[in-house]
């Protein structure tokens, strides 16, 4: 991933460069707010979905036993006291919810405002090169959406770094496993092997 992110950035700058140069420039000044405004966002997105699933546990494991216990529960009109406990444990999550959501609302518009204004930032300046002459309609879409992929993919590959690291140790304490050498031989054929295996079995003070 490193390799390809980094090829990806090095041919993107040198296509930028050869197409049109000054645009080029503007466009690669800006390009660590693009990709931290892309990080930022896919980061908030994800950890989203992942505190709300986390806040709904109580709810979904008080539910879930209800259902499963629906007898019990019809035998003994308990059905307004589940009903309130289940409205109990959903106050927490409504309120880290609507917490959450004020926190990625402001997040994701201070992020999407300052990735507009690098973009905007980008057909400004490139409309001054199409008007003055020093550039062409085709040359400026080209770069302007090579550098916007770049950035895109940077993001991406920014945001995977930690499912990368989980899946390392996970492979990594794997080969740990297969790599540990047991203290019985299965190949040892001079080991003794006992034809019957007897056990005692002794209760005490029950």
């Amino acid at each position: 991933l490193l390799v390809q992110t980094l090829s990806e950035v090095i041919i993107a700058c040198t296509m930028g460069l050869v197409i049109a140069w000054k645009l080029a420039l503007v466009l690669i000044a800006v390009q660590p707010l693009a990709i931290m405004c892309m990080y930022c966002r896919r980061v908030l997105l994800k950890n989203m979905s992942q505190k709300a699933m986390k806040s709904q546990e109580g709810s979904s494991k008080l539910a879930a036993e209800a259902v499963s216990n629906l007898r019990t529960i019809t035998a003994f009109s308990s059905q307004t006291q589940i009903l309130r406990m289940l409205l109990g444990t959903q106050k927490a999550p409504m309120r880290e919810s609507i917490r959450q959501a004020w926190f990625a609302g402001l997040g994701l518009g201070f992020s999407q405002t300052v990735l507009f204004c690098t973009w905007a930032l980008g057909f400004w300046y490139g409309g001054k090169l199409i008007s003055s002459g020093q550039l062409g309609a085709k040359a400026f879409l080209q770069t302007f959406m090579i550098f916007v992929n770049t950035s895109r993919v940077i993001a991406e590959a920014g945001a995977m770094t930690n499912d990368l690291a989980k899946g390392f140790d996970g492979v990594q304490s794997v080969f740990t496993v297969l790599d540990r050498n047991t203290l019985i031989d299965p190949e040892d054929h001079g080991s003794m092997k006992p034809e019957i295996i007897t056990g005692h079995l002794e209760i005490c003070d029950v």
